[in-house]
């Protein structure tokens, strides 16, 4: 193995550490984005608007105010999320 192909080797290692670095960050967020919990759950961003956020149990959005006339995007709480998502587990027979 040359030297370049053990550099690139390495860079390439890093690289996906560093993206699963910034994933768990995501995850460990106090505020998710709906792309956020799309890729918490494994769902596509228009999913999680059309068919997730919709339900009536789903935790309830906050949106901070920005400026004197509008408010930001909407953003849940990780763990009220979570626990949302786990109430939702099927029970074994």
């Amino acid at each position: 193995m040359t030297a370049e192909e053990i550099l690139s080797e390495i860079r390439d290692e890093l690289r996906a550490a560093n993206e699963a670095a910034q994933t768990t960050a995501r995850q460990n967020a106090e505020m998710w984005t709906l792309a956020d919990i799309g890729e918490y759950m494994a769902l596509s961003v228009s999913s999680v608007r059309s068919r997730v956020i919709t339900h009536k149990t789903f935790p309830t959005a906050v949106r901070l105010p920005i400026s004197e006339k509008g408010q930001g995007q909407r953003l849940w709480l990780s763990k009220e999320v979570k626990a949302w998502i786990l109430r939702h587990r099927e029970t074994k027979h």
